[in-house]
């Protein structure tokens, strides 16, 4: 059996279509990525320090959120049925100084954050602190985290964890 030169286009044709056909899917999954920064805003005043942490998709497409979990001391933070992060907060810092929870954020498994936008997760208020008190406070921060997991609508699975090296301090002290 051999073969012609018309068999041998064909098969050259159905072998181009197929590398076509999975590099424009290769194309298509890294096109829709979601990308999960966290940032942290400190504003003083002469009324006070304001702190605010934000979550943002900076990627291209949608994140889908799986888990959104707070950590204390290396130890996952229980959910209840009230607000997690407010909870989490007024466990963490308890009555060691005066401050007001102005703003919370909970992420629920399968909510979706589109590509460019951004939730303030927490924003919270110490009254009277000055700028000489940014250090200490910050420091009341200590041994907290967060770990999301997230996927792309292709099913791609990434991790923003702010658990390990206190990254999640670290850019509150930047």
């Amino acid at each position: 059996m051999s073969m012609t030169a018309s068999d041998i286009t064909s098969v050259c044709a159905i072998l181009l279509s197929l590398y076509a056909l999975v590099s424009t899917r290769r194309h298509n999954r890294l096109s829709v990525n979601p990308h999960l920064a966290d940032y942290t805003n400190k504003l003083t005043t002469n009324e006070g320090l304001t702190l605010t942490y934000e979550i943002s998709n900076n990627g291209i497409g949608p994140a889908r959120i799986k888990s959104f979990v707070l950590f204390r001391e290396g130890k996952p933070f229980p959910k209840e049925k009230d607000d997690y992060v407010e909870s989490f907060v007024r466990e963490h810092l308890g009555n060691r100084l005066k401050y007001d929870i102005r703003h919370s954020f909970n992420f629920g498994k399968d909510d979706s954050l589109k590509a460019g936008d951004m939730r303030h997760i927490l924003e919270i208020f110490f009254p009277g602190a000055k700028l000489e008190n940014r250090e200490q406070i910050l420091g009341m921060f200590e041994g907290i985290g967060l770990r999301i997991e997230y996927e792309s609508f292709y099913g791609q699975k990434f991790v923003l964890d702010r658990r390990n090296e206190n990254k999640l301090k670290n850019s509150l002290l930047k």
